[in-house]
This record gives C-alpha cells, structure tokens and sequence, in this order.
C-alpha cells in the first residue's frame, strides 16, 4: 500500500486557500441539494457538476491529469469488479436494513421522465458526484495529513469514510430517510472511493458509477415497458 499512499495527488500540495476553495465548494453543492424547490432539475444537475470541477481545477492548477488519466484495457475488468463489490455493499446493507424492520424506499430518480435531456444530464451529474467526492476526499486527507508524520493507510481509511458519509447525506432528501443512504449508500460508495485510489483515476469510479446507476433505471423502464 506503499505506493498507492506516494502516487496520490494534491493531499501534500494544498495550502490553506486550497482547502477552503474545496470545504467551499462542497458546502455550495450542499446549499445546491438543500435548495432543490428553488433550483430546476436541470439547473441542480449542472451545477453539482459545474462547482466542484472549478474547485478541483483550482487545486490542480489547471492540471486535471493529476485526477484523469486515460483508460487502460484492463480498466474494463476492474471497471466490473468495482460495480459487482458495490452492490454487494450496498444490497448487503439492504437485506440488513429490511430485516431489521427499516422501511426502504426506492430513489426519486426512477420516477423521473426519460428523455433526451435527463440522459445527457445524467451523465454530467455523475461526473459531477464523482468530483464532489474527490473534493471532500482531498481536504479530509490533507488536514488530517497535517497532523500526522506520514500519509498511511488509517489515515485514507478515515478520509473515505468521512467521504462516503458525506456524499449519503446529501441523498437524505431524496431518500426522505436518513438510516438508508447512510447505510446503503454509504456503503457501497467506499467502493468507489477505493476505485478512485487503486487506479488513481476519477473516470474509473465515474465508469462505475454510471453502471451502479443504469442497471436499475434500465430494469426500472423495461419493466414499465412490459
């Protein structure tokens, strides 16, 4: 794990405004979810894309080949590795959830209008995600890296914990729960955050994440179809 800890990015780069730039950033996707009846849907897609790319391209100083690298053949393979881990994850969680008497309830997106629109913003959203994520990741390693002699294991542990929890939260809204999206959610992202430090690259964990996403609106409209 040695050298996953020396190859990632930023963490033992960033100053001060660096860190507030993406502490700020994340709160403005925040404010953005918290805002949803006065925020279109379209609107709210793009700007939880919109924010924390300007945020990351800040930190990177223009270089976002620290976090994008091109795609590999063997990508592919883990690619489907990840999306098979995360919904052991996250259906594990589920079972537990439903056996411990928790009522689930299924994400607002799949009652949403499919047209040409909502997929071209789906794909933008999820890149968008997957960069929130990577921002609160970043300013949660870099400050505690602060206060440790090394960068090791324990320490990007806690930080995509932190990550992870995080990133369900801001779903709490469109779960109106709170158990869920922490649990499943929550769960099943430490994956992808676990994608993104393996391979170093957001498209690997954004790959995944668009298939964790399309197999159950896919299996959602084949259904209503049928």
């Amino acid at each position: 794990m040695s050298r996953i800890n020396s190859d990632l990015p930023l963490y033992n780069t960033m100053d001060n405004k660096d860190i507030a730039v993406l502490v700020l950033s994340c709160l403005m996707v925040f404010a953005v979810i918290l805002l949803r009846s006065a925020i279109s849907g379209d609107l709210k897609s793009v700007l939880i894309f919109l924010i924390p790319f300007c945020g990351l391209l800040y930190v990177c100083r223009g270089k976002l080949n620290l976090i994008v690298k091109r795609f590999h053949k063997f990508d592919l393979g883990f690619i489907v590795l990840y999306v098979i881990l995360y919904y052991i994850f996250a259906l594990g969680a589920g079972v537990m959830l439903y056996y411990l008497g928790v009522s689930l309830k299924p994400n607002a997106i799949l009652s949403v209008n499919k047209d040409a629109v909502f997929w071209i913003l789906f794909f933008i959203q999820i890149f968008g995600e997957e960069l929130f994520k990577l921002s609160m990741f970043f300013a949660a390693l870099s400050l505690l890296y602060r206060h440790a002699s090394k960068i090791d294991n324990y320490i990007i542990a806690i930080s995509v914990i932190i990550t992870s929890l995080l990133f369900a939260a801001a779903h709490i809204f469109a779960y109106s729960s709170i158990i869920q999206p922490l649990m499943i959610l929550g769960m099943g992202n430490m994956v992808l955050m676990l994608a993104y430090i393996q391979s170093k690259n957001v498209l690997i964990p954004y790959a995944s994440h668009i298939i964790v996403d399309f197999i159950p609106l896919m299996a959602t409209m084949f259904l209503f179809i049928c």
